[in-house]
């Protein structure tokens, strides 16, 4: 009952932040929010709806139409009118092409407005109160800076907790799946950042299953908040990577199943907090206009589940396994198998099993979220960061560090300097 009180505590304080967040963005005054809005049009129609970040492959794609439908959104945004800027979530009807269509919003060419209530729209939030200090290229660098320092101090904070090989374990996904593209979009930016920042702070209280839940709990929401359902699972699959890496001693102590248990409890903490977040905007948004919220919510949730004619669930989870990079994975795995060999620890086997189920997470989801999974492959396959960091971590999991190291004659590279804690 206690542990209920909290959690209700916890979601209420959440809830409200929110909304004050959002008042607060809306409060930022319009004038400057529109002037740097027309500053990025030009920027937008130059590189388009999908541009890319390095070359042109899909792998490397950005999503400057949903950022440019984020500036549409904080457009309408306004201190006059909270209600519809908070519950309906307007933007201009100008169209499927966002990189016109942001010029025909600034030249006032449209007709009417659409709403698009099922969502928090955090980002769209954190975007008007950005806009206010600067354009879309000055945003894009503020993202890239910041992002950048967290995984520089994600890294540090890290490595002397977990050591050199589950650092890079924990990170391959980010670096392999093209991770630095989602600091140059906003709309790909949170989970991300939400996973790393997320998955920090477990490593520091894996210790207080208390705070662990609560932190899964808090997770959950935030990703409800600011996600537009971009890679979700990211920033439940991390955070569990990381507990398991922490305890991966004490669970040796433990049945399997009492570990399984626990991950489980865990995964469906982070789902009441996001399911529960999501819950309360459609009823919000049902109260205070006159939609049918939950109505839009579940249709929208057929229709990203499921299969068109041209495609089939499998389909939809080859699409996403194409974008993997095969070679240097299995050049990887291939290195650890060997040092695994040489130096084999049998001290993690439960650990092994328990972190096993995490790297076929994606491939559920993309099968379940077919339609969603297909069509947008080109970012949701970056969902595979979990399966990448678990297989690897699960690797890592098999080579005794200490005798490896003794081997190589070399001193404090990988073993954490706290490894009788962990």
């Amino acid at each position: 009952m206690k542990n209920l009180w909290k959690y209700g505590k916890a979601f209420l304080l959440l809830i409200g932040s929110y909304l004050l967040f959002m008042i607060i963005a809306c409060l930022f005054p319009e004038e400057a929010v529109h002037r740097n809005i027309k500053r990025s049009v030009d920027d937008i129609r130059k590189e388009g709806n999908y541009a890319y970040a390095v070359m042109q492959y899909p792998a490397y794609q950005m999503d400057n139409f949903t950022d440019a439908l984020m500036m549409a959104t904080a457009w309408e945004a306004n201190a006059g009118d909270l209600r519809s800027s908070l519950f309906e979530n307007r933007h201009a009807n100008v169209g499927m092409d966002m990189s016109v269509g942001l010029q025909n919003l600034v030249d006032q060419d449209y007709n009417d407005t659409k709403t698009y209530a099922r969502y928090w729209h955090g980002n769209s939030f954190l975007m008007r109160i950005l806009l206010f200090f600067g354009n879309y290229t000055n945003i894009r660098f503020f993202l890239y800076l910041f992002s950048s320092l967290v995984l520089v101090v994600a890294c540090c904070l890290l490595y002397p907790r977990i050591g050199l090989p589950y650092t890079l374990a924990f990170f391959s996904g980010f670096f392999l799946l093209n991770g630095f593209v989602t600091q140059l979009s906003l709309q790909m930016f949170s989970c991300v950042m939400i996973a790393i920042i997320s998955s920090v702070v477990i490593c520091f209280k894996w210790e207080d299953l208390r705070a662990v839940g609560l932190v899964f709990f808090v997770t959950g929401s935030l990703t409800a908040f600011f996600d537009l359902l971009t890679t979700p699972l990211i920033t439940v699959g991390m955070p569990l990577i990381m507990y398991l890496i922490m305890n991966r001693k004490r669970q040796e102590k433990e049945s399997l199943w009492k570990g399984a248990s626990g991950m489980a409890a865990l995964s469906g903490i982070w789902f009441l907090g996001y399911l529960g977040t999501w819950a309360t905007k459609w009823a919000l948004s049902s109260i205070f206009t006159e939609q049918n919220v939950f109505k839009d919510a579940f249709l929208q949730s057929v229709h990203r589940s499921e299969i068109g004619e041209d495609f089939t669930r499998m389909d939809a989870v080859r699409a996403n396994l194409e974008f993997m990079p095969w070679e240097t994975l299995l050049t990887l795995c291939i290195l650890l198998a060997v040092a695994s060999i040489l130096c084999f620890n049998r001290e993690h086997l439960k650990s092994v099993l328990l972190t096993l189920p995490l790297v076929a997470v994606p491939y559920v989801w993309f099968w379940l979220i077919s339609d969603h999974s297909f069509k947008h492959c080109w970012f949701t396959y970056r969902l595979q960061m979990v399966a990448i960091s678990a297989a690897i971590v699960l690797l890592c999991y098999l080579v005794e560090w200490d005798k490896l190291q003794k081997k190589m004659r070399i001193k404090h590279l990988f073993i954490s300097k706290r490894k009788k804690r962990t």
